[in-house]
């Protein structure tokens, strides 16, 4: 995991298979000052993200292919304490199962403003700012 260089901008990783959603998303970090990197699927992040360069992934969990718990897990066995936010349309029961089971950072609901989804992060990264 990266280590949250004070003089590096942080990165952040969106796994989203929706484009409207994905690219959205980081239209909103972008502007907030993020270093975005999107992915539409697990399987191509998972071939593409390296610890270097993750700061926080935010992880859609209905992912298709290996889905975002599956994806979760194999970054938890490879990195342990990489920031993880997950991202879902799921509600009720199986919202919480699936959160439990891998234990996020954060935990957000689609559909999620612009504004709530940086106060969250800001949450999560502390008193950081995003960019140097």
């Amino acid at each position: 995991m990266s280590t949250l260089d004070p003089s590096a901008p942080i990165t952040v990783h969106i796994v989203e298979d929706d484009c409207a959603v994905r690219h959205a998303l980081g239209l909103v970090l972008s502007a907030e000052g993020y270093n975005v990197r999107a992915w539409a699927d697990g399987e191509s992040f998972l071939a593409g993200e390296t610890a270097a360069s993750t700061d926080i992934v935010l992880l859609d969990l209905g992912l298709p292919g290996i889905d975002g718990v599956s994806v979760a897990r194999t970054l938890r066995q490879r990195h342990g304490a990489i920031r993880i936010a997950v991202l879902s349309g799921l509600r009720g029961r199986a919202y919480l199962t699936c959160v439990d089971s891998i234990k996020p950072d954060l935990a957000l609901r689609k559909p999620v403003g612009g504004e709530s989804l940086s106060a969250a992060l800001a949450m999560m990264i502390g008193s950081r700012s995003p960019h140097p």
